[in-house]
Order: structure tokens, then C-alpha cells, then sequence
């Protein structure tokens, strides 16, 4: 069922080749080792870093960009997060493997944490931060292993997080149970694609969810499965989440859309302006569905468009929804944002659990939710 959150590998790959030469840093953390005259590693934060609420915790979410200016192989072998003095997290082993990506990696490459010269690895924070004081700040301290086996280490100089709120938002749906499908550490999920559009890379769908519709058999789907109808998130009302102005749409590509490129793998959709430098999509919708029109002003809760599959979707209609700071559905960077009310009926327990059907716990009750997101796989309902 991972095919359900990714997006087209030839996007991911295009777009990774292209980030090595089109880099345009806010803010830039130039570090070096500490031996003088042997520097090796440049370290970068293209997006300031945020807090993301997810079912009641402050997560740390941001990306370090790591590249080998020599050529010397290094092998990264610890990343420690650290505000001010004190250590929030030390990133080594299969924790570490698992929060990198090499850039431009081939299919099957292995060992993300080698980086030949010239090779970048983007590391992926979403560090939970329970019961903490959220830092003003953070720096890294960054371990490696040369290839002529000297361990040697660079440290980055600080960078704010930002401390604005997320933007609170009427749930995007009615009724349910719905799922809300995402893993931020999912190889391959769009909370990691990277997209390289006019010269600069961004990660439109970094806090996006799937919204998929259970049946009351538990299921995605009745009857043949094959046949996108058959979908019960198929048809479903797509509602308006704030008073907002309809700002882009597209509403005329067919399912399954044929040739799938940059260009339309957001399927129909519609960008609403939220205000503040911020706007909502919604994606995959039905074709013909849009019941408004731009520069439209519609109100919290009103009626959209209806649930399809349309763009790039491998497997069954979904709602992709997420925030960007631009009216652009890929040219955006994504930003956090809280649901005003849910319920959270329980939650599925894998990826591959998704092939099954769900049903709730015994003696799990229904808990209502404000001010947050749910967490991966959580099984939600809306008013």
C-alpha cells in the first residue's frame, strides 16, 4: 500500500539531479572540520526550521542538506541536534540511515550515510520534543569517517526555529472514518520528495495528508477494487477549510490521467488563499467536479468539489491535502497546520495493515482532538 503515498519516481529523481546545481539557501550554515585547511562538508538548511503539533506533541521538523566538497569518500556516522548546551537527540546507526536520503541516488542504491565527493545526503528531522521546552534555536554537531579512516566532525552555527502558529483549519472533509495516510519517514512518501521548479528546491507536501474513506466493512473499497467508483472516498464532499478565495484550479484532466508529468500529477485541484502567505490545495479531485469559480470567496465548511483520482494516483481516490506558502501546488514550501476538531476513532497499524480491513480496539473509546494533526494512520472522524 506505499504506493498510495508516493509520487512518481522519475519526479523525485529529475528533481534530486537538479538540486545539486540550483541551491538557493535561507539560511545558509556553511560548516567546516576542525582541522584546519581540511575542510570537507558543507551543511545547509534551505527551510527554517518548525513545530508541527501532531496528536498533542511538539515535533521539530526541517532539513539539513550535506554535501562532500573534496574528494574524499566520508562516511556520516553521528548527527547530534542540540539547543544551545543541551543534546536533543543523537541521530547514529539505523536511526541515522534511516532519516537520510542521498540525492540522486539511483534505485536501489544502498548506504545513504557514504557520500563520495561531490555527493549530498538530505537528513530529515521529525524529532519528537514530549515534555520539553521548545529551544529558540538548534545547531548541529556532525561525525564522520574519512576515507583513509581519520573520524573527524563539523559543527554548524545556529539557526532559529520559527515561532509562528500554525495556521488552524476547519477540517477539509465530513463524516468518516477517515484514515489519515503519511509516514515522514518514508523513503519515498511525499513529505520527502523534493521538487527543483525555476531554479529552486522545495518540499511542497512536507506536513501533507491522504485522507482515504473506510467502508463499514472496514475496507478502502467494495466489490472490485479495480474500478475507482468502487472507492468509498470516491464522490465524497471536499469542504472549504476557512473563509478563503478560490485563487487556481484544474478541473478538466480525465482518470486515470495519461501521461503523468510535473505538469498535472496534482490532478484537478483547487488552491485556495488563506491569507498571511498561505495557501490550501486539494488534489486528485473528480473531473467536473468544482462547484466554484476563481477568485471565488467561499466560506468555512461550503462544498468544493468531490474526492476522485485523477493525477498522479497509483492505487484508489483519495484527498491529498496540504498548505504551501505559495499559489503553486509543487512550487511551494509546505507549512504545518492544525485541525479546529476531530474525532480520533484509533488508528491501523502498518503500512501493510492497509491491505486489511480495520476495525477499532476493544474497549478503545472515540477521543476528541482541537489544535493539531493526527498522527500516521490515524483513524479519524469529522462533525
Amino acid at each position: 500500500m506505499h504506493r498510495l503515498v508516493r509520487k512518481p519516481s522519475f519526479d523525485m529523481t529529475r528533481s534530486q539531479l537538479v538540486l545539486l546545481t540550483c541551491l538557493v539557501c535561507l539560511p545558509t550554515l556553511f560548516a567546516q572540520s576542525g582541522a584546519v585547511g581540511n575542510g570537507f562538508l558543507d551543511v545547509q538548511i534551505l527551510a527554517a526550521p518548525v513545530i508541527a503539533w501532531i496528536d498533542g506533541q511538539p515535533d521539530l521538523v526541517y532539513e539539513l542538506h550535506i554535501t562532500n566538497f573534496r574528494p574524499s569518500t566520508v562516511t556520516l556516522t553521528q548527527v547530534d541536534v542540540l539547543g544551545g548546551s543541551t543534546l536533543l537527540h543523537a541521530y547514529e546507526g539505523m536511526d541515522l540511515a534511516s532519516s537520510l536520503t542521498r540525492v540522486g541516488a539511483r534505485a536501489g542504491a544502498t548506504d545513504p550515510q557514504r557520500l563520495e565527493g561531490g555527493q549530498r545526503a538530505v537528513f530529515y528531522s521529525w524529532l519528537a520534543l514530549p515534555g520539553r521546552k521548545t529551544p529558540l534555536a538548534i545547531r548541529h554537531r556532525i561525525s564522520f569517517r574519512v576515507d583513509d579512516g581519520n573520524e573527524e566532525s563539523v559543527e554548524t552555527g545556529e539557526v532559529g526555529i520559527t515561532r509562528s502558529a500554525p495556521v488552524m483549519l476547519s477540517p477539509p472533509l465530513r463524516g468518516g472514518p477517515w484514515v489519515a495516510v503519511y509516514d515522514p519517514g518514508l523513503k519515498n512518501g511525499h513529505r520527502r520528495v523534493i521538487f527543483a521548479i525555476d531554479g529552486k528546491a522545495r518540499i511542497p507536501a512536507r506536513f501533507a495528508i491522504d485522507w482515504i474513506k473506510l467502508g463499514p466493512d472496514g475496507r478502502f473499497t467494495h466489490d472490485d477494487p479495480s474500478r475507482v467508483s468502487n472507492s468509498y472516498s470516491y464522490g465524497e464532499d471536499v469542504l472549504a477549510v476557512a473563509d478563503a478565495i478560490v485563487i487556481g484550479m484544474e478541473d478538466k484532466l480525465p482518470e486515470p490521467t495519461p501521461n503523468i508529468s510535473i505538469k498535472n500529477e496534482a490532478g484537478n485541484y483547487i488552491a485556495l488563499d488563506l491569507g498571511e502567505g498561505r495557501f490550501a490545495f486539494y488534489e486528485h479531485l473528480k473531473p467536473g467536479s468544482i462547484r466554484v469559480k476563481l477568485n471565488e470567496r467561499v466560506r468555512a465548511g461550503q462544498v468544493l468539489a468531490s474526492v476522485g483520482a485523477s493525477g498522479s494516483v497509483f492505487s484508489g481516490a483519495h484527498l491529498h491535502f496540504h498548505v504551501g506558502d505559495a499559489n503553486a501546488p509543487l512550487a511551494a514550501e509546505g507549512l504545518p497546520f492544525v485541525i479546529r476538531s476531530y474525532q480520533r476513532l484509533g488508528s491501523v497499524p502498518s503500512f501493510e495493515a492497509l491491505d486489511r480491513p480495520w476495525t477499532r480496539a476493544v474497549g478503545e473509546k472515540a477521543i476528541t482532538r482541537s489544535g493539531d494533526t493526527p498522527a500516521p494512520l490515524t483513524v479519524v472522524s469529522f462533525d
